[in-house]
């Protein structure tokens, strides 16, 4: 295994940190773990929308990335 060291972190955000892995019961370096783990299991952003314009392509449709996205957004409100 590697180690990753971030510098320069404000004091705010280790703040909020370690209030959420308190709140879970965990050691900061086993919250921040997981969440390394979960953000690495993500499609980038740009390259997600990217396959999304494929696939709207290839589907012939009219709508955009972005209408879909708004109604999207505008169905979780």
């Amino acid at each position: 295994m590697v180690s990753i060291t971030i510098r320069h972190v404000p004091d705010s955000v280790h703040q909020r940190l370690t209030a959420h892995a308190d709140e879970l019961g965990v050691s900061l370096q086993a919250y921040l773990l997981h969440e390394l783990d979960r953000i690495a299991s993500l499609r980038p952003m740009p390259l997600a929308i990217a396959d999304a314009e494929r696939r709207l392509a290839r589907a012939k449709t009219t709508l955009t990335v972005q209408e879909i996205l708004s109604a999207v957004h505008a169905d979780r409100k």
